[in-house]
């Protein structure tokens, strides 16, 4: 960026200007809300298809786990829903 100011030979100024700009554009809204975007998303009714099942279910924002205590849990799950 230095280069580019020296090259151009711009004013103190000119280069307020585009040191602010590039500061608003860090700070914008748009940048933020992308950031801070957290979506969760609501499992309640695949939660309670899988403990019907008699899984262990556990669910976060974006994820749930299926706690399976052996194979054969996973084989009789898997056989149930195909």
């Amino acid at each position: 960026m230095v280069n580019s100011i020296i090259g151009q030979k711009l004013s103190v100024r000119e280069t307020e200007k585009i040191v602010q700009n590039i500061k608003n554009k860090k700070n914008s809204p748009k940048a933020k809300t992308k950031n801070e975007k957290v979506s969760q998303y609501d499992f309640s009714e695949l939660v309670q298809l899988l403990k019907e099942y008699g899984l262990k279910v556990t669910q976060s924002s974006k994820k749930i786990t299926i706690e399976f205590k052996s194979q054969d849990d996973i084989d009789n799950f898997v056989y149930q829903i195909k």
